[in-house]
């Protein structure tokens, strides 16, 4: 579910580091407002599986489940005039995230939650709408995408019908694609496959989100694929933006949307500069309560921990700022683009879902900065865009890190590294190939993961 949490974590230290990049509100929709944002200049890209396991525990029967969806949409078809939901396609999601997958839900499923009347996806829409509490089906893997593929269906189907009343009265409703389910819903023969694809209330959303994207198994890395389609339609003249919201608790959003902003100043034919992309991340604890409130001091709209939100540009910016110092647009592209590919694998080594943490991300950023010195305009630093370029430049270079982080750990005798160190360091350049959404390698093995292919 994304980056290792402490007061040492990615998201804390970024949040301490570049307060001008983050800022907190009580909702996604307060917060966008109050940075400038219109509903008309919006467009927002969710992610659905966060969304639904983080449907209210109050919620149990299926019906409840899809009004409290419906509404969770109509709230943000108020400031995006776009809304794009994005979830699994497990057809799709590789070996390595369904181990990490599996071991997760045996530690996240008791037993007694499981004990239901459906116990496999072969239940049919009658008994999901008889049943008392939908909750068990939505924790285990095994039963979710059934209720999901039926959830969406209906939502889409009673949001088109509110479109179509708005645009009787002369407005224009806002949209909303799903990216991705499949339209036979609780109704698809119990011994048929799962084929899902996009719905929504416009067929013209729907054809630029597919013009512009390809399959992605895992809803998280989905939305970076999404977003490329949103600027792709902009820059197209499609669709009209000036703010990307991307909705989603998963922390892995972070190094994603860096990755994908370096790599997108790096192509001059996207001619979206001007877009500006915003991570929102629903808080909770202590520390983003005592946050909230000295960024809204007379109150938020809701009793909670909050929004927060982070301008991946300007995180960007201040990043490549503190590493390369105030000149840093003197490098070239590539070595711009290598740097931030650097500092993402570096990331992962912090802990993450294929990576054991090796040291918190305070120390492993000051090995990196200190790294980065040895970097100059002059110099031309080789990035990767295959798995093989990973092993031969991500690689020595996290190695590299590591002696630093030990070094530092000798003299301080706080950081004990895990035992296999190669074993973290071929992890961390692999999720960070797979972040950047290049092709992945078929020979897990050989990037010591130990999943069955």
């Amino acid at each position: 579910m994304g980056f290792a949490s402490s007061d040492r974590g990615l998201k804390r230290c970024l949040i301490k580091s570049y307060p001008d990049a983050t800022y907190r509100a009580g909702s996604a929709r307060q917060g966008l407002e109050e940075l400038g944002a219109s509903p008309q200049q919006t467009v927002a890209i969710i992610d659905g599986n966060c969304l639904l396991l983080g449907v209210h525990s109050s919620v149990l029967t299926f019906e409840e489940y899809v009004s409290s969806f419906a509404a969770t949409l109509r709230r943000a078809m108020l400031y995006a005039h776009v809304v794009i939901l994005c979830t699994d396609n497990p057809s799709e999601v590789p070996p390595t995230k369904r181990a990490t997958q599996k071991a997760r839900d045996s530690k996240m499923i008791p037993a007694q939650q499981l004990n239901s009347e459906i116990h496999s996806d072969a239940y049919t829409r009658e008994s999901l709408e008889q049943c008392v509490t939908c909750r068990p089906l939505v924790i285990n893997r095994a039963t979710r995408y059934r209720l999901f593929d039926e959830l969406l269906v209906r939502v889409v189907r009673l949001l088109s019908a509110e479109a179509a009343a708005v645009a009787q009265m002369g407005e224009t409703p806002a949209i909303l694609v799903v990216d991705e389910a499949d339209p036979r819903g609780a109704t698809r023969p119990l011994d048929e496959e799962r084929r899902p694809q996009l719905i929504g209330t416009s067929v013209t959303a729907i054809e630029w989100v597919g013009l512009a994207r390809k399959a992605h198994g895992e809803a998280d890395v989905k939305l970076r694929a999404v977003e490329w389609a949103v600027r792709w339609a902009i820059d197209a003249k499609r669709v009209a933006a000036q703010i990307i919201a991307v909705i989603t608790i998963d922390t892995d959003a972070i190094a994603i949307a860096f990755d994908q902003h370096a790599t997108r100043l790096t192509n001059e034919r996207l001619g979206t500069d001007a877009v500006v992309t915003v991570l929102c991340f629903k808080e909770q604890g202590k520390f983003a309560k005592e946050q909230l409130a000295i960024f809204q001091p007379n109150g938020v709209e809701y009793d909670s921990a909050g929004v927060l939100l982070i301008d991946v540009g300007a995180l960007h910016n201040a990043i490549m700022d503190r590493v390369l110092g105030d000149h840093w647009e003197a490098f070239t592209p590539s070595s711009r683009r290598a740097v931030s590919q650097r500092f993402v694998a570096t990331c992962a080594l912090s802990g993450c879902d294929f990576v054991q943490s090796m040291a918190p991300y305070d120390v492993l950023f000051s090995a990196f900065a200190l790294a980065m010195r040895e970097v100059t305009p002059t110099l031309e630093l080789k990035g990767w865009s295959t798995s093989a370029e990973a092993r031969i430049h991500a690689v020595p270079f996290l190695r590299h890190i590591m002696s630093v982080v030990n070094g530092q750990a000798a003299r301080k005798r706080k950081i004990t590294p895990i035992e296999d160190t190669e074993r973290a360091l071929l992890n961390a350049a692999w999720v960070a190939v797979y972040w950047s959404d290049s092709p992945l390698p078929r020979d897990y093995r050989a990037w010591m993961f130990d999943v069955d292919v």
